[in-house]
């Protein structure tokens, strides 16, 4: 699961093959992982010869360049499918051994191991994630004028040949 962690945001989201191309080869997981590394030293490399600016500034810097990496909530539900996946086995094709790889908090402990373990070699390290924004229904939000019932707003419309009708 520490390996699926480095995968890129948008791994596997590539155009693939298509009615016009059949014979694209889709790039396996481990080369967007290395693809992705590659660019992150590069940029960790650059910020790090540069003396005109803190290692906070550093960072905040890096934020918003690093490559955006898979989220912890994918990663529980990329853990949740194997964990389905073994179960069926069980059941159905008399596999024999566990069935639960670990938990949701053995996960996040083995991912901040794995993040502890990667700023030790190299202080400005980040791992960066793009969660969803998720906007709660606040009361300015649940009254908006389109989100009331059907029948109770006035409704004109704008064109000239209805302008004085009222639904």
């Amino acid at each position: 699961m520490v390996w699926m962690s480095r995968l890129p945001k948008l791994h596997g989201k590539c155009h693939g093959n298509n009615r016009f191309l059949k014979e694209r080869e889709m790039p396996k997981k481990q080369e967007e992982i290395d693809e992705a590394d590659q660019e992150d030293a590069s940029l960790y490399a650059l910020y790090a010869s540069r003396s005109d600016i803190s290692d906070a500034q550093k960072r905040a810097e890096l934020a918003e360049l690093l490559t955006i990496r898979v989220t912890h909530t994918n990663l529980e539900r990329h853990l949740d499918r194997l964990h389905q996946i073994l179960r069926v086995a069980a059941e159905n094709a008399g596999f024999n051994g566990k069935t639960k790889l670990m938990t949701y908090s053995a996960l996040s402990k083995a991912i901040k191991a794995d993040c502890e373990r990667r700023r030790l070699e190299n202080a400005l390290f980040l791992r960066v994630t793009q969660p969803k924004l998720r906007l709660r229904w606040a009361g300015g939000r649940a009254l908006a004028p389109n989100l009331g019932p059907p029948g109770s707003r006035d409704f004109r419309l704008s064109s000239d040949r209805w302008a004085g009708f009222t639904f």
